[in-house]
């Protein structure tokens, strides 16, 4: 159902999403769509933790050749900045946040750091943070990305922003030195 509602984002944006247009997109009836998402905005939810979880795997890659737990601080905010606007799903759940804040308390809630702990999960380890600052720290790379996404300006070009992240985000995780 997921893929479905994925598929029925891409196509027709998040606001044609609909527990009626994935039921549809996935060959199943209405009520068995409720037996899993108890409404439009939990199905949202879930359709945009599924998006990000299939890049986890190409998040990971890029982090495991990184050795240094700032290099991959920095790599996991550039790679989110670069890709979210341009990933068909991913772009278009944050096109349509941007315009709903209730969406936007959804970017660092539980399930995000959950799944961004599982995304990050060489910088966590190679860092050293124990489980509670660990969270601490991937809610402050999530702020990070959020607030880069939102409001891009001033628009600093790839080795600018680089320079910028590890001035700001990196003392913010305690990763100077």
């Amino acid at each position: 159902m997921l893929e479905a509602a994925a598929v029925c984002i891409a196509r027709d944006g998040l606001s044609a999403l609909g527990i009626t247009a994935v039921a549809s997109e996935a060959g199943v009836s209405r009520p068995t769509v409720y037996r899993y998402f108890k409404d439009r905005q939990t199905l949202v939810q879930a359709a945009l933790l599924h998006a990000a979880g299939v890049s986890i795997q190409g998040m990971r890659d890029r982090l495991e050749r990184l050795e240094r737990p700032a290099d991959r601080a920095i790599e996991v905010v550039l790679t989110a900045v670069r890709q979210v606007p341009d990933s068909p799903v991913l772009g278009e759940l944050w096109r349509a946040a941007t315009l709903d804040s209730s969406a936007l308390r959804g970017f660092t809630g539980p399930p995000s750091i959950a799944l961004s702990r599982e995304a990050m999960r060489p910088l966590v380890e190679s860092a050293g943070w124990s489980e509670s600052e660990a969270d601490e720290a991937i809610e402050v790379i999530l702020r990070f990305i959020v607030s880069l996404l939102a409001t891009p300006e001033p628009n600093r070009s790839e080795p600018e922003l680089r320079v910028f992240l590890v001035r700001r985000l990196l003392p913010a995780l305690g990763l100077v030195g």
